[in-house]
């Protein structure tokens, strides 16, 4: 049986229309395409549609009032959730072409865009708009998602623009039965969607998911930014990010294959209770109260599963109607709470500063957190996995907020503020010669650019409507009146025109040709002559004057309508005025980290800096200072958004202290060894909070998890139980209980114990030197009882030797007889030397057992010894 023989009543429709099927979306775009704005009247008209709210709402009267209209007509043809469909669609059956998820205020600029700047449109608004154009080069499948799959399947290759359409002409030439051409593709289209469930069986996670919905998002120009995925679940903000991980953002989550579109508030109990109050009662046919972990959420009603159809669409339809009904609400509030909490978090932190530490503490780890948040403090860290942050970092330094750099002995002023450096220059016949330029060193670049103005440009339309013209020229013709001398119009014939002889009570212009006083008196009224200005607020498109304001007004007098028109038309463009206003912007933050500050010659490679990075003489504050740069001859001072980190090893005797003037311009944390950072149950709680938002069963959890349960050696028991003990964990910090003991320290683990180990390794090399000579816990993290080994010969026993000087005995002090043995000796190891030896023959010597050799044959008495028994002993614990 053909396709035809099954045809839905639809389809008949299409095959016996004698006109275009959407025939009234076609007119309506061709009388905007038609309409002329003058450049001034195009600048004015962008400026007010990226004020949405405010175009939409314009009434009968305004200049752009029809333009509107004529924008709504044609988006009503175009998408079945266009505003007003019910009013602007003049079809019975209220037909359109498509489901397009595009918003309204993206539509409106978007098919003003298509007129205007044809290579800034959206894909599927530019594919609608084509459609209603030139139906038969175009068809109403206007996703490009849809395109895509349908290519795939019916023309086995991946999608071309240029081809598609004609393409599927001949692959579905049976169905060019249409009495109408232009018909022929929306047949096509109809017979496709019929047979949906084929073609679109795209099997989609939820990671798979999110990406087609932030790519449906970027191309449709839909005003989201989104966060980082979180497994199951990912945030989602307004372009200006007031909506953020600090205080609220909407989000899309998957729980036990439920999708769900939500609005979450993210702050502590207070400012988010301050929130929910403010959005009131929710709208019940879209919206609902949703019980969350630390206090109610918003959701949207409509729930969905990775299997539904248009699923991409359907959750921007609920972002939509969610971010409509809330956003509104809260905006304003969350503006103020975000400001003062970005002057509060900035404020906090020193402009400069230093991490000192022995080796291994994590200094430099660290310098990436507090860069985060000096450089963006509504990036909150605690809401992100340690990838996610190092992404953001990455960022950061990719837009050159974040600098790093490393001193080193060789690293000289001219590499860090500006020095004279050689370049090669080549001439157009290729000779080659060495130049010398004046370049700016790293600290430089960056200070340049925090020192950059941010400005945002506005455009500013003074407004000069139809009653200001209007009043103008009652006024005009008044004091001609007045003088004697009647205001004389200009018309369309060369050298003729036509003068106001009289105003009547009710405010008309009484008009009369100016060659004859005998001539017929014109009457024109203020109602008729607006409502011809709102559709003619260009005269040049006019092509019969006659026939076009009958169209309009009825009735005649054309030549003094027009009269009128033209100088209401001038007085408005003459008059409106359209400012570019800039707004200078707070500077942003910028970091610069020098990793091993002290290993450089610090007062040689600052130089006058050292002045200058002070806080009261950077650049803004009372005491500011600026200096003329030795090489440029340039003005240069330190701004105040610039922020320094500097980490410092304690441990490294290769190079001098901090030069003191420096070093009372920095203020200095210590970053200790943290050996509870090694305690079992610290460790599963801080990758369960890390990874608070994900599911149980997320691959990427899974994966964490799964290296961290290994190198610990978990339970069964502790696998059976952790799901239970998460909940209390949720439940304790919802009721701000903190318990002392960890919420795993009654399970058992397989690893050594290197909490403790630490600790006494530390404890007895603080005895013997000091503690700025400890051992740092990072050289035991994600180590089980096997890779520790490495560790200990690669990290810890080299620095213990350059510790101690190759002082094995306070090594053995240390570390015990477990690793460091008395060496056997011939009675005299010497050349024969009279008198001399003596002296030396009865010092002892020792050396390292080196377990990772397995013919180390090493006992102590008569037990074997390995590298556990070695680490028990280290401990004073019986082998």
């Amino acid at each position: 049986m053909s396709v035809i023989e099954t045809a839905t009543s639809y389809f008949e429709r299409l095959i016996q229309s004698d006109e275009f099927y959407f025939q009234k979306g076609k007119d309506a775009l061709k009388k905007w395409m038609d309409l002329y704005l003058s450049d001034e009247g195009q600048i004015e008209l962008q400026n007010l549609l990226e004020d949405y709210t405010t175009f939409a709402e314009i009434k009968e009267g305004h200049q752009f009032f029809s333009i509107k209209e004529i924008l709504f007509s044609i988006i009503s043809y175009c998408d079945i959730h266009a505003r007003g469909k019910a009013f602007y669609n003049q079809y019975d059956d209220k037909r359109v072409l498509a489901k397009a998820g595009v918003r309204m205020k993206p539509w409106v600029i978007n098919t003003f865009n298509y007129k205007y700047h044809k290579d800034n449109v959206n894909i599927t608004v530019k594919n609608a708009l084509d459609m209603l154009a030139t139906p038969e080069n175009n068809i109403n499948s206007i996703a490009l998602s849809h395109r895509e799959l349908i290519s795939n399947h019916y023309l086995n290759h991946p999608y071309n623009s240029d081809t598609f359409v004609s393409e599927l002409k001949e692959k579905f030439s049976n169905l060019d039965r249409t009495r109408n051409p232009e018909n022929q593709t929306l047949l096509i289209a109809a017979h496709i969607y019929d047979q949906k469930k084929e073609w679109d069986k795209k099997q989609m996670d939820f990671k798979t998911f999110i990406a087609n919905l932030k790519e449906y998002t970027e191309k449709n120009q839909l005003e989201y930014d989104f966060g980082n995925l979180n497994g199951n679940n990912i945030w989602i903000f307004d372009k200006e990010q007031y909506f953020n991980h600090k205080r609220a953002h909407y989000e899309v989550i998957i729980k036990k294959g439920s999708i769900s579109v939500d609005l979450h508030f993210e702050d502590g109990h207070q400012n988010a209770e301050k929130l929910r109050t403010l959005l009131g009662e929710l709208p019940t046919d879209t919206l609902e109260w949703k019980k969350w972990h630390f206090g109610n959420s918003v959701s949207h009603i409509k729930k969905f599963t990775l299997s539904d159809e248009d699923l991409v669409e359907k959750v921007v339809e609920c972002l939509d109607e969610l971010y409509d009904a809330t956003s509104e609400k809260l905006i304003d509030v969350i503006k103020n709470m975000n400001s003062e909490l970005t002057m509060n978090t900035v404020i906090n932190h020193p402009l400069n500063q230093i991490l000192y530490g022995p080796p291994g503490t994590g200094k430099t780890y660290n310098t990436i957190n507090k860069a985060i948040q000096i450089a963006n403090p509504d990036f909150v860290l605690s809401d992100h996995t340690r990838k996610q942050i190092k992404d953001e970092y990455k960022k950061l330094v990719d837009e050159g907020r974040i600098v790093f750099t490393t001193f080193h002995q060789s690293m000289s002023y001219e590499d860090f503020i500006e020095g004279i450096k050689p370049k090669i220059d080549e001439d157009e016949n290729g000779n080659k010669k060495v130049i010398y330029e004046v370049e700016s060193g790293i600290f430089k670049r960056i200070a340049d650019k925090a020192r950059k103005p941010r400005l945002k440009s506005e455009n500013s339309v003074t407004p000069y409507t139809f009653d200001d013209a209007w009043s103008d020229l009652v006024q005009d013709a008044n004091r001609h009146l007045e003088d004697g001398n009647p205001l004389v119009l200009t018309i369309q014939t060369p050298n003729l025109g036509l003068k106001i002889v009289d105003i009547s009570d009710k405010g008309n212009l009484n008009l009369k040709p100016i060659y004859s006083e005998d001539s017929k008196i014109y009457t024109i009224s203020y109602s008729r002559a607006e409502k011809l200005q709102q559709a003619f607020p260009d005269l040049s498109v006019i092509k019969n004057v006659n026939t076009e304001f009958r169209e309009v007004i009825g009735g005649s007098n054309s030549t003094a309508y027009w009269s009128v028109l033209n100088y209401i038309n001038n007085k408005i463009k003459e008059k409106s005025i359209t400012e570019v206003k800039e707004e200078t912007l707070p500077p942003l933050p910028h970091v610069l980290i020098i990793d091993e500050i002290n290993r450089g010659n610090v007062s040689q490679i600052f130089g006058e800096l050292i002045t200058l990075i002070e806080e009261d003489k950077r650049i803004g504050n009372n005491e500011a200072l600026e200096i003329i740069l030795p090489y440029s001859k340039k003005e240069f001072g330190v701004p105040s958004n610039l922020y320094i980190i500097g980490t410092m090893n304690t441990a490294d005797r290769s190079v001098e202290a901090l030069d003191t003037a420096l070093r009372r311009r920095f203020s200095f944390e210590e970053m200790p060894p943290k050996p509870e950072l090694l305690n079992p149950s610290a460790m599963i709680e801080n990758l369960l909070w890390e990874y608070k938002s994900y599911e149980w069963t997320d691959k990427e959890y899974l994966t964490e998890e799964n290296k961290l349960f290994s190198v610990l050696g978990v339970s069964e028991d502790f696998k059976k139980e952790k799901e239970g003990i998460w909940e209390q964990m949720k439940e304790d910090k919802k009721n701000n209980i903190v318990r002392e003991s960890g919420y795993f320290q009654r399970f058992d683990f397989e690893r050594i114990n290197f909490e403790k180990l630490l600790t006494i390794i530390n404890n007895r090399i603080e005895k013997l030197i000091d503690k700025d000579h400890a051992i740092g816990h990072a050289y035991f993290i994600g180590k089980d009882n096997t890779t520790i080994r490495d560790s200990f010969y690669k990290n810890i026993i080299p620095l213990l030797q350059e510790y101690f000087f190759g002082d094995y005995g306070k090594i053995g002090l240390v570390l015990g007889k477990g690793f460091v043995k008395k060496k056997v000796t011939e009675s005299s190891v010497f050349a024969a030397f009279d008198d001399y030896e003596s002296e030396y023959s009865e010092r002892e010597s020792y050396e390292i057992i080196d377990y990772r050799k397995p013919d180390h044959h090493y006992k102590i008495g008569d037990t074997d010894m390995d590298f556990s028994k070695a680490l028990l002993l280290l401990m004073n614990q019986p082998v």
